[in-house]
């Protein structure tokens, strides 16, 4: 089984902080069986979320975000993902 692993981080994208999520998500992905085939931090806008997220379905069969999940108002990841999620269970 494929699957993507999708970091949601402004710090990360901005290159100001190291993405430890992302590779810890992929390694129990990898321990769990699953080949991972892309790897990619975006910052928590909407639009980059929803680009992403079909992009990488495309390419793998599950598609796990990390990060984005704050409780300030710019925390958008649940909103965006949630979007593509239903768009998906209506096809």
């Amino acid at each position: 089984m494929t699957a993507a692993v999708l970091t949601v981080s402004d710090s990360s994208a901005r290159g100001e902080r190291s993405d430890l999520s992302g590779p810890a998500v992929a390694d129990a992905l990898r321990k769990a069986g699953f080949k991972v085939v892309a790897m990619e931090i975006i910052s928590d806008d909407q639009l980059p979320i929803q680009k992403a997220s079909p992009r990488h379905a495309e390419k793998a069969r599950l598609v796990v975000t990390t990060g984005g999940t704050g409780i300030a108002k710019r925390d958008v990841t649940p909103e965006a993902a949630g979007r593509f999620a239903t768009a998906c269970s209506k096809e």
